[in-house]
C-alpha cells in the first residue's frame, strides 16, 4: 500500500510536468483572452449605447419631422397673410375680406387656435370671433408696449428681419397654451402691422404623434429658451438622444431616453455577450477540451439578440406607423425598405406592393428623369424640397419631402417623411393671379407710371436712378419707348438734368434718402410740361414715381391768377368809392340829425310854451291836442335818436376792454331804477364771467334789455328779473329773464328787426329799434341775440360773446 502512493504522486508530477507548457500557454491564454474581453465588452457596450441611440433617434425622426412640419405648414399662412393685406391695403377691403381670407386657414388646420392682424393705425382683426374676445383688446400699440420680454423681444425681432419668429408656447388670456407665430408685414416698404398665429400647443403635440409614443420611453421637448415644453425635466439629465425641430428661426430639441435608462435597455446583450465572453475565454483555454461547447453559447447568444432586436423592431414599428405624415424608409439603391400605413392609405398601395418598388416610382412621369434625382443630395446631407408624386390611381399631387440619411446595422437609408402640399400650391397659385391682376393696373394704368433703382456713388448717397420699368401711359404721353428707358440712367436719357434744379432725378434722391412719400408739382424743361408727380419708396434704393400731365391745368392756374389780380384791383377801386359813399353817408346822416330834429324841437318847445303861457284860453280839446302834438314830436324825436345810433353801431371803431359784467349790470339797473320805484321789483344777478368788448356799446345792451324786462313785467304784481350766464362752446352766453308779459313764440321770428313790435303802442310805449340795436352789437361782436318765451309767462333773452384771451377784435 505505502509502495503505490509515491508511483501516484510520482505519476501525477510527471503529467504535470509532461503538460506544462500546455498549461502555460492555457494560463496565457486564459490573461489575454481576458484582457480582449474586457476591452472587447467597452467596446460592445459603447456600440450597444449607439445603436440605441440611432435606434431612438430614428424612432424620434417621424414625430420631430412632423412637428417640424407642422409648424412650418402653419407658420406658412403668415406669408399668405402678408400677400392679403398687400392685395388688401385699405380698412373698408380688410373688414370685406379679412373673415373669408382667415376661415379658408383657419378650416384648413387643426392647429391653428387664433389668427390676428395688427395694423399699426387701425384696430386688430382676430378670427375666429369665439373664444378669443380677448383677443380684440389689444392692438398693436399694445403689442410694442407688451410687458413680458420674451414676447416684445420676438416682436422686435420680425420687426427688424422681416421673418417669421416662433416663440415658445405661453398661456393665452382665454386660458390655453399656444405657440405664437408673429410676422411683420410691410408694403412698400413700410411697416404696416404684425400678423400672428396662435397655434394650440395641445393639438400639435397630439397630431405629431407624441402623446402616443407609449411608456417605452421619457419624452422631453425642450424650447428655444432652454424651457421643457412637453415631458420631464429629468430627461435631459439622463444623456438622451437629441433631434432637432426646425422652426422658422432657430430649433426646439426633442430628447428621449428609454424609461428603464440606457443601462437597463443594453443590460441583456451586455449580460449575454460579458458571459459569452468569458465562455470564450475559457474555450480558448480549453480549445481542445470543449469545442463543441463554444457552439452552443454562440447559438444562444445569437437567439436573445435576435429576440431582443425584435423586440426594438416591435417599438420602432409602433412608433413609425403612429406618424401622421407619410414615411418611408429608402435603401441607397432607392429600393422601398418600408412605409407606414399613412403611406399606404395615400398612395393606394399595399405594404407588400410598396416594398417592392423604388422610390421613383412614386414620382409623377414627368419626374422620372435619372438626372434630376436628388439621392445622391440626401445621402450626402439631407434635403428639404417639393415634388410631384402620383397614386395609384394616376392622381398626381405636389408634396414637401424632408429626407435625412441615417445608419442602420451599417446599412445606409433614407428616412423620408412626406406631406401633401396641394392646399399651399392652390395658395400660391391665387397670389399669382392677384400678382397678375396688380400688373394689369400697371399696365393700364392713365398715369404715367416708372419703377426705378437709384445708382449711389462711393458714400452710398444716391446720384442717378436707372429705369426698371414703365407702363403704356409713360411711353404715350412722354413719348419714349421702354426699350429706350428701361436700363437706362436718367442722365443718359435727359442729359443735363443733374445740373438743373428740382427736376425728378433730385426728387426720387430725396424718396430715396427719406423714405417720405412726395407729392409735388414739377415743370419738366426737356418735354415743356407741367407735372404733378406721386414718388414713394418700395423698397431701399427702388423708388416708384406715378405722374400725371397738368399742362392745361397750370395754364389755367396762370389765367386765374391774372384775372384775380385785375379782379383785386377792380375790388380797390370800388371800395375807394363805397368810402366815398360812407362819408357822403355820414355827412347825410348828420344833416338829418341836424336839420330834421330841430324843427321837432321848435314844435315841442312851442307846444310847450302855448301850454304854460295861454292856458287860461285853451279849452280841454285844444290842451289835449298839444299834449298829442308834444308826445308825438318827443316819439319821433326819440325814434330817430334810436335810428341814428343804430347806424352808427354799423360804422364806428370799436375799442375792445375787458368789461366786468357784474358792475356794469348792477350800474345799469341802479340808473334805470333813478326816476322808479324799484320795491315791487326783485333784481337778481348771478355771478357775470368778464368779457373783452366794447364797454359802451354792451351797456347800450344791458340798457335796453334790463329796461324790456322792467317795462313788460310792469304788469306783475311783482316783478322778478333774473340775469345769468353760461359758457358753451367757446362762447360767454348771458341772459335776462322776466316773469312779465312774454309773446307768442312763432312771431319770435320778427323780433329782432327794424319797428317790429309784437305789442301795441297803447300796451307798451317804445320805437322798436331798440332790440334791433342789440342784435347788431351782438353781431359785431361776433356773437348772436336769441329769446325763448311763452305768452303770458314771462320771457327769457340771451347774447352770446366769444371766449376770446386778448384785446383781438371780434367779428366784423
Amino acid at each position: 500500500m505505502e509502495a503505490s502512493k509515491p508511483r501516484k504522486n510520482s505519476g501525477f508530477v510527471s503529467y504535470i510536468i509532461r503538460n506544462r507548457m500546455a498549461f502555460f500557454c492555457a494560463s496565457v491564454t486564459l490573461v489575454i483572452s481576458l484582457l480582449i474581453w474586457w476591452h472587447a465588452c467597452a467596446i460592445y457596450q459603447a456600440d450597444l449605447l449607439n445603436d440605441q441611440h440611432t435606434q431612438v433617434e430614428v424612432q424620434l425622426a417621424p414625430y420631430g419631422d412632423s412637428l417640424s412640419s407642422i409648424i412650418g405648414h402653419s407658420t406658412s399662412h403668415l406669408e399668405g397673410m402678408g400677400s392679403f393685406v398687400e392685395a388688401n391695403p385699405s380698412k373698408e377691403e380688410l373688414d370685406e375680406n379679412f373673415e373669408i381670407f382667415a376661415s379658408g386657414i383657419y378650416s384648413g388646420s387643426s392647429v391653428i387656435r387664433m389668427i390676428r392682424l395688427f395694423p399699426v393705425s387701425n384696430e386688430s382683426y382676430v378670427y375666429p370671433h369665439s373664444c378669443n374676445a380677448a383677443g380684440y383688446c389689444r392692438t398693436f400699440n399694445n403689442l410694442m408696449n407688451d410687458e413680458d420680454p420674451a414676447r416684445k423681444a420676438a416682436l422686435q425681432e420680425t420687426i427688424r428681419t422681416g421673418r417669421t419668429v416662433v416663440s415658445d408656447p405661453c398661456e393665452l388670456q382665454e386660458g390655453d397654451m399656444a405657440v405664437v407665430a408673429r410676422r411683420a408685414i410691410y408694403i412698400n416698404g413700410s411697416l404696416w402691422g404684425i400678423a400672428v398665429l396662435s397655434l394650440d400647443f395641445p393639438s400639435m403635440i397630439a397630431n405629431s404623434g407624441l402623446t402616443d409614443i407609449g411608456d417605452d420611453f421619457d419624452i422631453s421637448l425642450q424650447g428655444l429658451s432652454g424651457q421643457t415644453l412637453f415631458g420631464s425635466n429629468d430627461t435631459l439629465l439622463r444623456s438622451p438622444s437629441v433631434y432637432q425641430v426646425s422652426l422658422p428661426e432657430g430649433n426646439w430639441e426633442l430628447a428621449a431616453v428609454p424609461s428603464e435608462g440606457w443601462s437597463a435597455s443594453i443590460e441583456g446583450p451586455l449580460g449575454l455577450f460579458q458571459k459569452g465572453g468569458l465562455i470564450i475565454s475559457l474555450l480558448l483555454t480549453l480549445l481542445v477540451y470543449i469545442v463543441l461547447s463554444r457552439d452552443i453559447f454562440l447559438k444562444a447568444e445569437v437567439e436573445e439578440r435576435t429576440a431582443s432586436l425584435r423586440e426594438s423592431e416591435g417599438r420602432y414599428r409602433q412608433l413609425f406607423d403612429s406618424n401622421s405624415d407619410p414615411v418611408f424608409l429608402v435603401a441607397e439603391d432607392s429600393r422601398i425598405m418600408d412605409a407606414n400605413t399613412v403611406a399606404m392609405e395615400l398612395y393606394g398601395y399595399t405594404r407588400d406592393e410598396l416594398l417592392e418598388m423604388v422610390a421613383c416610382d412614386l414620382s409623377a412621369p414627368s419626374m422620372r428623369d435619372p438626372a434630376s434625382s436628388p439621392m445622391e443630395d440626401i445621402l450626402k446631407n439631407g434635403m428639404q424640397f417639393q415634388w410631384v408624386h402620383i397614386t395609384r390611381d394616376g392622381r398626381e399631387f405636389p408634396v414637401d419631402i424632408n429626407a435625412r440619411p441615417m445608419e442602420l446595422n451599417g446599412e445606409r437609408y433614407i428616412l423620408a417623411s412626406v406631406r401633401d402640399i396641394t392646399a399651399n400650391k392652390e395658395a400660391e397659385e391665387a397670389i399669382r393671379k392677384s400678382e397678375k391682376k396688380y400688373r394689369g393696373l400697371f399696365e393700364n394704368n392713365i398715369s404715367e407710371v416708372v419703377i426705378t433703382e437709384m445708382v449711389p456713388d462711393e458714400n452710398g448717397r444716391p446720384i442717378d436712378y436707372v429705369f426698371l420699368d414703365v407702363n403704356s401711359s409713360f411711353e404715350k404721353n412722354i413719348g419714349l419707348k421702354a426699350e429706350d428707358v428701361v436700363g437706362k440712367r436718367v442722365t443718359e436719357v435727359y442729359p443735363g438734368i443733374e445740373k438743373r434744379e428740382n427736376t425728378l432725378l433730385d426728387l426720387h434722391r430725396e424718396v430715396a434718402i427719406t423714405g417720405i412719400p412726395v407729392s409735388v408739382e414739377i415743370y419738366s424743361e426737356e418735354l415743356n410740361e407741367y407735372f404733378i408727380v406721386n414718388a414713394y419708396r418700395l423698397e431701399e434704393n427702388i423708388v416708384v414715381g406715378v405722374s400725371q400731365k397738368i399742362t392745361e391745368r397750370k395754364l389755367a392756374e396762370i389765367e386765374v391768377r391774372k384775372l384775380n389780380a385785375e379782379l383785386e384791383k377792380r375790388v380797390a377801386e370800388r371800395t375807394s368809392e363805397l368810402e366815398k359813399a360812407n362819408k357822403e353817408l355820414e355827412a347825410f346822416t348828420y344833416s338829418v340829425s341836424h336839420d330834421l330834429r330841430a324843427p321837432l324841437r321848435a314844435i315841442d318847445g312851442f307846444s310847450r310854451i302855448i301850454l304854460e303861457d295861454y292856458v287860461e284860453l285853451l279849452d280841454d280839446e285844444g290842451k289835449r291836442l298839444l299834449n298829442v302834438i308834444r308826445t308825438n314830436t318827443q316819439k319821433m324825436d326819440k325814434l330817430i335818436t334810436d335810428l341814428l345810433g343804430l347806424s352808427r353801431i354799423g360804422r364806428n371803431k370799436m375799442h375792445l376792454t375787458p368789461v366786468n359784467m357784474n358792475i356794469m349790470v348792477n350800474s345799469v339797473y341802479n340808473d334805470l331804477m333813478t326816476n322808479q320805484n324799484s320795491n315791487n321789483i326783485e333784481f337778481n344777478v348771478s355771478d357775470l364771467p368778464d368779457s373783452y368788448a366794447d364797454s359802451s356799446l354792451i351797456k347800450q345792451v344791458w340798457i335796453n334789455l334790463i329796461s324790456n324786462a322792467i317795462k313788460y313785467s310792469s304788469s306783475r304784481d311783482k316783478s322778478v328779473i333774473d340775469v345769468g350766464a353760461y359758457t358753451e362752446d367757446g362762447m360767454n352766453v348771458y341772459y335776462v329773464k322776466d316773469n312779465g308779459v312774454g309773446f307768442d313764440p312763432k312771431y319770435s321770428h320778427k323780433l329782432f328787426g327794424i319797428f317790429q313790435r309784437l305789442h301795441s303802442e297803447k300796451e307798451f310805449p317804445g320805437t322798436g329799434v331798440g332790440l334791433a340795436i342789440v342784435q347788431r352789437i351782438a353781431k359785431r361782436h361776433g356773437g348772436d341775440v336769441w329769446a325763448e318765451s311763452e305768452l303770458n309767462n314771462g320771457a327769457t333773452f340771451y347774447f352770446s360773446l366769444p371766449i376770446k384771451d386778448g384785446y383781438d377784435v371780434y367779428g366784423e
